[in-house]
């Protein structure tokens, strides 16, 4: 089991993640939690997979017990929850030890409390590349506004684009931009405005 740090709220709400794995976990994707615990009792499963129903139902009864206190993602034979409160992350690790990958918690109280109160702030060892404070999320955009974001991005020194896992003139799909500071969040506001998902601050701990 890999243990991992929470420098930010996941989703900006939830302070704790576990991933999970096993055979045929991908059905979370395909039918969801409630489907799924149906088609266990059932035994409704495709017969060309060999399923672990049993691994399936628990986790898909304990995502439906647990209701909005958490939220899931699913990809592949990856369950990733993300968890509002401790008690809650405990549990779910006691209850599905040999199906956790890797888990995800604050370092100490402080750091939950102060992410708790703060969940626009990336906690990190130092700024990106030392200098970029601000991380600012894109929306996808047109072919005209991507090439404005890239422009203007390319020929400011304050600006750094990620452009996502393909190199696009459609800005999207992960992209986002590092920003040095205030006034360049100012400037990028006037061009884009309405593209922009959200902007995160990056906070040096101690």
């Amino acid at each position: 089991m890999l243990k991992l740090k929470t420098n930010r709220l996941f989703y900006g709400k939830y302070p704790y993640k576990v991933v999970l794995t096993g055979k045929n976990f991908n059905f979370f994707s395909l039918y969801g939690a409630i489907r799924l615990v149906k088609m266990a009792e059932k035994g409704h499963f495709p017969r060309d997979y060999n399923t672990d129903k049993v691994s399936l139902k628990k986790v898909a009864e304990f995502i439906i017990a647990c209701d909005k206190q958490i939220r899931i993602r699913a990809e592949g034979n990856r369950v990733s929850l993300f968890i509002s409160n401790k008690e809650l992350f405990k549990d779910c690790i006691e209850k599905f030890k040999i199906l956790t990958l890797e888990i995800h918690e604050p370092e100490d109280e402080e750091t939950l409390k102060f992410l708790l109160e703060n969940n626009k702030k990336i906690i990190t060892n130092k700024l990106p590349h030392d200098k970029y404070r601000y991380k600012v999320h894109l929306k996808k955009m047109s072919r005209k506004e991507g090439e404005n974001v890239i422009k203007w991005a390319d020929s400011n020194k304050r600006v750094r684009l990620n452009k996502g896992p393909f190199y696009s003139l459609n800005v999207g799909c992960n992209s986002y931009l590092l920003i040095e500071d205030q006034l360049t969040i100012t400037m990028l506001l006037l061009l884009v405005s309405n593209k922009i998902i959200r902007i995160e601050e990056y906070v040096v701990r101690n």
